[in-house]
C-alpha cells in the first residue's frame, strides 16, 4: 500500500491490500508521445524476487504505437526501489523517446538505434 504522501506502507492482512490494490491510483506518471506512451506505477508487490535488498516496487513502461510497434521495442522497462527513483527513471525515459522521436524524423537510423539502445540499458 502507498501512504497519503505515495510512500510504501506495509500492511499485514492481505485482505485490507487487496481492497486498496483494487482501487488504488498508482499511477506516478503518464507521458503521451507522438509514437510513445511512457507509464510509471507502483507495483503494490516487491519485485526484487530475492530475499536481501530493498523491495522493488515501482516500474516505468514505454509503449510504442503507430509504426514503432515492434516486438524489440514494445514493453520496454525499468524498475525501482524508490518513489524518487521512479519519477527521475520516468523523465530519463520520455527524454530518450522524446529524443528517438526527433531523429526518427530526421531520417537518421544509427542515431534512433543508439537511442534505443540506451532505452534497452535501462532495464
Amino acid at each position: 500500500m502507498l501512504d497519503a504522501n505515495g510512500h510504501p506502507k506495509a500492511v499485514d492482512d492481505p485482505l485490507e491490500w487487496a481492497r486498496w490494490f483494487e482501487k488504488a491510483d498508482r499511477r506516478v506518471a503518464l507521458t503521451e508521445l507522438a509514437h510513445c506512451r511512457v507509464s510509471t506505477v507502483f507495483l503494490g508487490v516487491d519485485h526484487s524476487w530475492r530475499a536481501y535488498g530493498p523491495p522493488v516496487l515501482w516500474e516505468t513502461m514505454a509503449f510504442a504505437s503507430g509504426d514503432w510497434t515492434d516486438m524489440e521495442r514494445e514493453g520496454v522497462f525499468n524498475r525501482y526501489t524508490s518513489l524518487e527513483a521512479a519519477k527521475a527513471g520516468h523523465e530519463d525515459a520520455v527524454r530518450i523517446a522524446r529524443e528517438m522521436e526527433r531523429v526518427a524524423v530526421e531520417g537518421s537510423k544509427e542515431a534512433f538505434e543508439a537511442l534505443m539502445s540506451e532505452l534497452l540499458g535501462m532495464r
